[in-house]
């Protein structure tokens, strides 16, 4: 989605290393990604980790079936592929520039010796590994915790995030989605997509054109999620 630093996007957030941002952004060579490129997938051993200083990076896995699902989003002042490269695991999940890209092309040397000398710097990588941990729990918290027109909603936002075009103060989802899609990667039976989706509708929050979902407000659905959310948690607390 372009020119749009100012939407909060209900999907997993990702850690920003603001207290040594300015450090990051001179270690290791500049480089950029062109949108859509795929920067890791899985099996891979990344030989570089990146300080992202512009542009958006999503991160998710595929199924068998080909399906896409979204983990994480990773913005301007994020780490990524730092664990990897700092235990020698291959990555499990695939990365992707969603946008332009620019960032700082790490290698494990600089950064290992940055640690090394700055005791802040090692505290950086740690707070992003950790922040790590803590997006994927509550992803899976999320995914077995969250009512069906929750799930549909963030699944929207998602799509927004990774396909979402401006158009007609609209934004065209230009990924073509069918109910069974939906479902499965919002872990629905195809009945309850459908009859969320007609609520949806109805609520004028989505609209279907020439084959395309189209989310009518950004805004809109992103406080119907809110308001989903607080009604949720007004419930645990009764």
């Amino acid at each position: 989605m372009k020119d749009s630093p100012n939407i909060r996007i209900k999907v997993p957030s990702f850690v920003s290393s603001r207290q040594n941002a300015w450090f990051f952004q001179r270690l290791g060579e500049p480089v950029e990604f062109r949108a859509d490129q795929l920067i890791a997938m899985p099996g891979m051993y990344p030989q570089y980790c990146y300080f992202l200083k512009t542009g958006r990076v999503i991160a998710g896995i595929v199924s068998s079936a080909n399906r896409q699902r979204l983990m994480l989003s990773f913005e301007d002042g994020s780490l990524l592929l730092e664990q990897y490269q700092l235990t020698g695991k291959p990555c499990d999940l695939y990365y992707r520039a969603v946008s332009p890209c620019t960032a700082q092309m790490i290698s494990y040397h600089d950064l290992t010796q940055a640690m090394k000398a700055d005791f802040s710097v090692t505290l950086d990588v740690l707070n992003a590994i950790s922040d790590l941990g803590a997006m994927s729990l509550s992803q899976r918290m999320f995914e077995t915790s969250a009512d069906a027109t929750m799930k549909i909603c963030s699944q929207f936002l998602d799509f927004a995030l990774a396909f979402g075009e401006e158009k007609d103060g609209e934004i065209v989802i230009t990924e073509k989605l069918t109910q069974d899609k939906i479902g499965a990667l919002s872990g629905l039976h195809r009945v309850t997509v459908s009859k969320e989706l007609k609520a949806l509708r109805e609520r004028g929050l989505i609209r279907m054109v020439d084959g395309y979902y189209r989310i009518s407000s950004l805004a809109a659905l992103m406080d119907y999620c809110d308001c989903l959310l607080y009604t949720s948690d007004a419930a645990d607390e009764l």
